[in-house]
């Protein structure tokens, strides 16, 4: 006769749910509504992972953290504001998935043939896409820092996706557990741009003089850090913020750079050699606070766009490799990929890192698995064409979109909940795997 599964000893459930619950929070939502006993027991796991793909998903989940808390302390006053045992998340904001962010286009030929008012039409489109994104803004600055600090005391994986050209808002938060940490295509929400760049646009060489070497290690654990580059109206370039990272994640050593432009292995020779680059002035203290003394691997994988230059990137970047230096330098072959594979990729890869795999990691492309990924994909593709088929809808002609039910009060509720607790400051600590 089999044991009840209440019989099984609690280190042994501990075990299944850490591995089961990878998935950005399905299997903890479906285990809560399996019975009382998995739902008690799985609790702890129940947010191990979590994944994000628009605000209303933020707010629906910090609406759900209050009732469960409400559940468990009925009768409880002024609560100290808690943290949630998350270990990895990933946020996503592209326009399929949030309606707000997909800025319309006019067809050419619905604006005026005269300039002037052609103009004035561009300037009205201008600013509609200005308050929709401010709009979109305000909601993104009221649920993101509140759910970062949830979870910032246990968090240690990270991945952020964002639309190229669609810049997400700053946000001030210390994640001192961060150990990984992934970009795609911008990383303006945790870098604040200098606003001295503004005005004055820093000239090559002296972009770094009035860094502020004094600011805070916003990431003091991060070890790895991979950024991403995308086609896009980038603010601030790769090469003006990522000197900067040395300040924010000081214990850095393991860095990627993806489809990296060709002024990538100028900015890491002065990463790792002359800290910054020739002609730049500061003290002895100012050029060590750029530097980063652990870092022991960077990674790059160029951007091809032609073959001769591809060529002649490699070519550079392996002269670079054999250069005496602190550290190692490891160049993949550059190739061109399909658009929004990176997206699909930092996914596959932030699951894959959850169960102990490299990764991007990894010094070859046949050791990272991509072509396993690209061929779950296509899979994926074909099943969601068979499904509408099936159904009866043409692809791409409908879209689902998850809208926000009644925000207001939805964030008046939130507002509610968070001042009731006196105040949005964590208390809490790492727990180790």
């Amino acid at each position: 006769m089999l044991p009840s599964m209440d019989k099984l000893p609690l280190d042994l459930w501990d075990d299944i749910f850490r591995h089961a619950c990878t998935d950005g929070g399905r299997t903890g939502a479906a285990l809560a509504r399996t019975s009382s006993f998995l739902r008690a027991a799985s609790a702890p796991y129940r947010f191990y992972s979590l994944k994000f793909t628009n605000l209303a998903q933020i707010g629906r989940f910090l609406l759900c953290l209050d009732r469960i808390e409400r559940a468990q302390a009925p009768h409880a006053g002024v609560r100290d504001q808690r943290s949630v045992n998350t270990r990895h998340m990933l946020l996503s904001f592209f326009p399929d998935d949030c309606e707000s962010l997909d800025r319309q286009w006019r067809g050419w030929s619905e604006y005026s043939s005269r300039k002037s008012k052609r103009q004035q039409q561009l300037a009205e489109d201008e600013r509609a896409w200005h308050a929709t994104k401010g709009a979109w803004d305000r909601q993104f600055l009221f649920l993101v820092p509140h759910l970062l600090r949830l979870v910032a005391p246990t968090l240690e994986t990270l991945v952020v996706l964002q639309q190229p050209g669609i810049p997400l808002p700053y946000v001030k938060v210390d994640l001192f557990a961060l150990r990984e940490l992934s970009l795609l295509a911008d990383d303006r929400m945790f870098v604040r741009p200098d606003p001295r760049w503004e005005a004055h646009p820093p000239t090559r060489g002296g972009e770094f003089d009035d860094f502020d070497a004094r600011v805070p290690a916003s990431f003091p654990s991060l070890t790895h850090l991979h950024i991403v580059y995308e086609s896009g109206a980038k603010q601030h370039s790769w090469e003006k913020t990522l000197p900067l990272w040395a300040a924010l994640a000081p214990a850095l050593t393991h860095l990627r750079v993806s489809q990296a432009s060709n002024l990538i292995p100028e900015v890491l020779e002065a990463m790792s050699t002359r800290v910054v680059p020739r002609g730049a002035r500061g003290t002895p203290e100012f050029r060590a606070a750029l530097a980063h003394p652990r870092l022991r691997k960077i990674i790059i994988q160029p951007l091809v766009l032609q073959p001769v230059k591809g060529h002649d990137f490699r070519e550079e970047a392996r002269l670079a490799s054999q250069a005496p230096r602190g550290s190692r330098i490891v160049v993949l072959r550059g190739r061109w990929y399909r658009h929004g594979y990176w997206r699909d990729r930092l996914k596959w890869e932030w699951e894959d890192r959850m169960i102990g795999k490299a990764g991007c990691w990894a010094e070859s492309e046949d050791d990272e698995g991509e072509w396993t990924h690209e061929r779950r994909k296509r899979a994926e593709v074909a099943a969601q064409k068979a499904s509408k088929m099936q159904a009866g809808k043409v692809p791409g002609q409908s879209k689902d979109w998850i809208r926000l039910d009644n925000p207001e009060r939805m964030f008046r509720s939130l507002s509610g909940s968070f001042l009731r607790r006196g105040g949005a400051k964590c208390h809490g600590r790492a727990v180790s795997v």
